[in-house]
């Protein structure tokens, strides 16, 4: 582990991996109603670069049932802690208004890297926790939020650790390690068969 100037502990970039058998977070997310006064906001803050994309997924799952989800995000890291930032730009229900109703703001889910993600929703499902959304995104790549705001008192997402997306959590770690202020916020393109591609935008 090395250190940040606060003096805290900072995490390697090439440590995103997560132990199987422990719940371990590498992930905060807001969400919000401007996502762009939203980076702003956190930018003043001395927490970035963002990296910022749009995802439309109309197959997505809600709660079992079809229902387009669309939305814009944002990813940040601050120490050892990767900052996400949604705002939801589809009309329906979703796990986001689960927590957050249109117009507001507030703290939604904490995500963990997992290896299975069908594996891991199934043990979850067997202890009684719903789950909110399920989406296929890079690659087909399975992404779900629990409903587990029973237990934490948020919901918790589940990501595969596929290359593309273990690529992405490493450049978003390293551009806040050596971040100047320039720069402060870049649009992401996702790849399925390579490494995010980045472009600069502020």
């Amino acid at each position: 582990m090395g250190r940040f100037a606060g003096g805290g502990l900072l995490m390697p970039a090439d440590n995103l991996f997560v132990n199987a058998d422990r719940l371990e977070l590498m992930q905060n997310c807001w969400v919000v109603p401007d996502l762009e006064k939203a980076m702003q906001q956190w930018l003043s803050m001395g927490v970035g670069p963002f990296f910022r994309r749009d995802a439309d997924y109309p197959d997505a799952l809600y709660r079992g049932r079809p229902e387009p989800l669309a939305f814009k995000g944002a990813l940040a890291q601050a120490g050892p802690v990767q900052i996400e930032l949604i705002q939801q730009t589809s009309k329906g229900p979703s796990a986001y208004r689960d927590i957050v109703p249109e117009g507001g703001s507030g703290f939604h889910h904490m995500c963990r890297i997992v290896h299975d993600v069908a594996g891991e929703i199934a043990r979850l499902r067997a202890r009684g926790i719903e789950m909110a959304s399920e989406f296929r995104s890079v690659g087909g790549a399975q992404v779900a939020y629990a409903d587990t705001r029973r237990e934490m008192g948020c919901m918790l997402e589940l990501v595969p650790a596929e290359p593309v997306l273990i690529h992405l959590f490493r450049d978003v770690a390293q551009a806040a390690r050596y971040w100047d202020g320039s720069d402060p916020i870049r649009m992401l393109e996702l790849k399925s068969d390579a490494q995010p591609q980045k472009r600069g935008s502020s």
